[in-house]
């Protein structure tokens, strides 16, 4: 005879706010700050834009909300959501496909993380401000040492990993409801920084220069279709982890 499923209770968001911060947190990342520039100056700058927002608000928002209720609802990870309402098991095999394919954006995502730490500690450092610096050769340096490599993936792991033990109060929402607002605030500095750098007018031509054409040209949208879901994390399972933690009241 089968045993019953057993519902063990849950850790809930303590604040609507870190739920909030939780989501942004997610989509402030590469694919926004380092992949949206240049795609975008690629394939028409501003008609670019204009695609990527129309299927935000047409694809992307809608499918947040749902990704987040059926979370909400599971109240379970992405395998256990499925198992969930499954009827059969080819369902329950779609949360292991998502499963495997975030833990596979990690064998990328993880060593780019690492590049941020060992850069951000050296910016700290001034390193760059030095006299004499070559960006090339400090690049080439970091790059050539598998001790600098192999480091500083296994500290950014390690401190994953220390903050999911610490739970979803104690250790996910205490940072976000910090770290996310003061990315904001390093983002729109290095901004106001970046437009009083030489090439700024170029740079801000390039990315935000209209190019009407493009917007009758089917690889614009496709590429901005990929943007949108590259940026927003749609489908990764990761809207549907965070709204797992919502309380039933919550208004998503």
């Amino acid at each position: 005879m089968a045993e019953p499923d057993v519902e063990l209770s849950r850790a809930q968001w303590g604040s609507r706010f870190g739920f909030l911060m939780a989501m942004l947190g997610a989509m402030v990342g590469a694919g926004n700050i380092w992949r949206f520039p240049y795609v975008t100056g690629q394939n028409g700058g501003g008609a670019f834009i204009i695609a990527y927002f129309l299927l935000l608000l047409v694809l992307a928002i809608p499918g947040l909300i749902a990704e987040v209720g059926f979370g909400r609802y599971a109240g379970k990870g992405v395998i256990g959501a499925f198992r969930k309402v499954a009827k059969s098991r080819g369902l329950v095999g779609l949360g292991v496909v998502v499963l495997v394919v975030n833990v596979a954006l990690m064998s990328y995502y993880a060593p780019v993380v690492g590049w941020t730490l060992y850069y951000g500690v050296h910016s700290l450092l001034f390193t760059f401000t030095s006299a004499g610096f070559a960006p090339e050769a400090f690049w080439d340096g970091f790059r050539a040492s598998a001790a600098l490599s192999i480091g500083t993936h296994t500290a950014v792991m390690g401190l994953v990993a220390a903050i999911l033990y610490l739970g979803i109060r104690r250790g996910v929402e205490r940072l976000v409801i910090y770290a996310v607002p003061g990315l904001v605030l390093a983002l729109g500095a290095i901004t106001v920084r970046a437009l009083t750098l030489p090439g700024a007018a170029e740079g801000l031509a390039f990315t935000f220069g209209v190019d009407w054409g493009k917007l009758a040209v089917g690889q614009t949208w496709v590429t901005a279709l990929g943007q949108v879901l590259f940026s927003t994390g749609l489908g990764w399972g990761i809207a549907l982890t965070v709204g797992s933690y919502l309380p039933d009241y919550d208004d998503i």
